[in-house]
């Protein structure tokens, strides 16, 4: 006889404007995983979609409706304020591919300060010196880590940041390739590298 299941842990997709979450193949590579490790645990794993722009009682109320026992919230467009929603259920959550420093949440992501000194170190030792940063149009807070980061790594490496340099594009491909060839057709003042 299979196994009887301790619940549900809800796998929360928030969305709030959409366009990294509908691009983006990164949930689906990691569901599989997910999936096995929470039903090592005696747990299920029933999806969720939230949107962001929801009145907080019709939120609060699809999470509740459930009776989950933990969320895992794909939280790529959340801002600091939408988690409150999540705390005041009461139901223990962690948060992926988003982290909220300021918060004391669980949360797996990247570590953006790291990787992009990693990235302008690795330009800077291959003797770049003007070095130019693609970042997306959507804001998320990865994304502003991101470029917060890019101007601290310049100026620690002494480096003067260029606003020419930073170019901004959308997030998909096809909006990439044409943000970037509207750039050149423009003939900037090229870096000689760009970090995205």
């Amino acid at each position: 006889a299979p196994p009887v299941s301790k619940g549900c842990i809800g796998f929360v997709v928030y969305k709030k404007n959409g366009r990294i979450i509908d691009e983006s193949p990164f949930f689906t590579y990691i569901l599989e995983g997910l999936n096995q490790r929470v039903l090592s645990f005696g747990y299920d794993l029933k999806f969720i979609y939230v949107n962001g722009h929801d009145p907080l009682d019709t939120q609060r109320a699809r999470l509740l409706f459930g009776g989950f026992a933990g969320f895992i919230i794909f939280g790529v467009e959340m801002q600091r304020e939408d988690l409150q929603v999540f705390i005041d259920t009461g139901i223990p959550f962690s948060v992926l591919d988003n982290s909220f420093q300021e918060s004391d949440v669980d949360s797996v992501a990247i570590n953006n300060a790291q990787g992009v000194f990693k990235a302008i170190q690795y330009l800077y030792d291959m003797g770049h010196r003007r070095i130019g940063y693609i970042r997306c149009r959507v804001r998320i807070s990865s994304f502003e880590e991101r470029l917060l980061e890019y101007r601290l790594c310049m100026e620690r490496f002494g480096l003067p940041v260029c606003e020419d340099f930073i170019l901004d594009a959308g997030y998909s491909e096809a909006e990439i390739r044409a943000d970037i060839d509207a750039y050149l057709d423009g003939s900037p003042q090229m870096p000689t590298a760009f970090f995205a």
